[in-house]
C-alpha cells in the first residue's frame, strides 16, 4: 500500500481506514467534494513552527492532543489532531501534513481528549464577538462555562543589578469563569462561596450545607461543577 503522503488530502477525507493511520478516523456533514476542498483551502496553515524562546506554555496543552470538532460549516471531524492556542484564540488542526487554523467563529463545538477525562468546548457570543469557553456543567437551566487565554509578557530588564524587571518574555495563564442562564444570558463570576451563595440565593441553605456536607474546594473546577450539578437537581 502507498504511504498516507502520496495520497491526495481530500481523498484521506473520504477513506477513514486509510486515514485512521494519521489520526483522522472520519469527516462527515460536507455536501461534495468541492465543500471538503474549499474548507481546506480556506483555513490551510501556508507555515507551522512551534519554536519558541519564551518561557510558560501559550497552548492549553503542550503536545498534540486527539480530539472531535464540529465547524461552522457544519463538518464534523473525529480522532484529529489538536492543539488549542491560548495566546491567539484559535484551533490549530493536523491532519496528515496538512494545518488548518479556526477561530470562533469558525467552530460551533469541541473535544479534547486528556487520558481519562474529554474536555468538552464550544464557542458562544458575548461582548461583541465570539469565544472559545469550556463547559464545565452544562445543565438545562444553567451552565458553568470556563475561558481559558494567556497574555504575552514581553522582557523588561529594568535595573538587573537590584533585580528589578522582568529579563524574560513569559506567557502568563488568565482564567475567567462564567454562568450562562437559560441558554441565553452570560453573566461572569469569580467563584467563591459568598458569590454562589448570592447566586443560587433561591436555594441558599441548601447551597451552604452541600458546600459544609461535601467539604467543596470552590477553586477547583470538579467541585465547581459538582455544585451547579446539584443546583440543577433541586430546582
Amino acid at each position: 500500500m502507498k504511504t498516507i503522503q502520496k495520497i491526495p488530502l481530500f481523498i484521506l477525507i473520504f477513506i477513514p481506514i486509510l486515514a485512521n493511520t494519521q489520526g483522522l478516523t472520519s469527516l462527515t456533514g460536507a455536501g461534495t467534494r468541492h465543500d471538503i476542498e474549499t474548507w481546506l483551502k480556506k483555513n490551510q496553515l501556508r507555515s507551522y513552527n512551534e519554536n519558541s524562546s519564551v518561557l510558560g506554555e501559550k497552548y492549553l496543552f503542550e503536545d498534540w492532543r486527539e480530539g472531535n470538532v464540529i465547524t461552522a460549516e457544519g463538518l464534523t471531524l473525529r480522532g484529529i489532531s489538536i492543539k488549542y492556542d491560548l495566546l491567539e484564540a484559535y484551533l490549530i488542526l493536523r491532519v496528515n501534513d496538512t494545518h488548518a487554523l479556526l477561530d470562533a467563529k469558525g467552530i460551533e463545538e469541541f473535544e479534547i481528549i486528556n487520558g481519562q477525562n474529554t474536555l468538552s468546548f464550544r464557542s458562544v457570543e458575548f461582548g461583541g464577538k465570539k469565544h472559545f469557553v469550556q463547559d464545565l456543567f452544562n445543565g438545562k437551566t444553567i451552565a458553568l462555562l470556563k475561558k481559558h487565554s494567556v497574555r504575552l509578557e514581553r522582557k523588561d530588564p529594568g535595573n538587573q543589578a537590584y533585580g528589578s524587571g522582568v529579563a524574560y518574555d513569559e506567557y502568563v495563564s488568565k482564567k475567567e469563569y462564567f454562568v450562562m442562564k437559560d441558554k441565553a444570558q452570560i453573566i461572569p463570576i469569580k467563584p467563591s462561596k459568598r458569590v454562589l451563595v448570592k447566586l443560587f440565593k433561591d436555594q441558599e441553605e441548601k447551597i451552604k450545607a452541600y458546600i459544609k456536607k461535601n467539604s467543596l474546594d470552590l477553586k477547583e473546577d470538579n467541585d465547581l461543577g459538582e455544585l451547579f450539578e446539584y443546583y440543577e437537581n433541586i430546582n
